[in-house]
């Protein structure tokens, strides 16, 4: 628990500049395999960052896997889980996190467990719109913090991937995570493209 107050979790200014360049360098540091279509992601990340005047706490992490439900009521949260990378930033880029992971019907493989491809979970897009009309915020610029979320992702799969191709660990399940890598990219594309939401 913060003893200090929510200013001293970070520095809202330049919220997004700052990752958007930590998480360029950490793939510049774990290729394993060349991705073209880390070219189309990259320059656009960069040059379409959005100006945003809203910062709230922002977890980090914020999926269906570290959420709590109410056993009698499974649309109320009653606890969210691993606040270790929480900060003060731009809300929309939690909720972009959470659509990353949010797998639908007729996704490719990505290496990630999802419970909301199951029957009854909104789609992304309906999931989407139910937010907006929850916290009044507007989503217009929502398709690029999903697609930087779907980096990041792919980024925190190479550098598992990295780290098995040089032999660190050895678990054989990582020998396909190129796999999901390539996909993920090609979601954080399709999310670029205002396809995904």
């Amino acid at each position: 628990m913060c003893q200090h107050g929510p200013d001293s979790l970070g520095k809202p200014e330049g919220y997004l500049k700052r990752p958007i360049e930590g998480w360029l360098k950490r793939y510049e540091r774990s290729i394993v395999e060349g991705n073209d279509t880390v070219q189309e992601i990259i320059p656009w990340l960069l040059a379409n960052i959005p100006s945003h005047s809203e910062h709230s706490i922002v977890h980090n992490d914020f999926k269906l896997n570290n959420m709590m439900f109410a056993k009698d009521n499974p649309e109320k949260a009653v606890g969210v889980f691993d606040w270790e990378l929480c900060t003060v930033g731009d809300p929309l880029s939690d909720f972009a996190g959470t659509l990353a992971y949010w797998t639908e019907r007729g996704d490719a493989e990505t290496g990630l467990i999802s419970l909301a491809e199951k029957e009854g979970f909104y789609s992304r897009r309906d999931a989407a719109e139910a937010y907006a009309k929850k916290t009044g915020r507007n989503i217009d610029n929502i398709h690029y913090y999903v697609c930087f979320a779907f980096f990041k992702i792919a980024v925190t799969l190479q550098q598992i991937y990295y780290r098995w191709h040089k032999g660190e660990i050895s678990d054989a399940r990582f020998s396909r995570l190129g796999i999901g890598i390539s996909n993920l990219l090609n979601q954080a594309v399709r999310a670029k493209n205002k396809e995904i939401i």
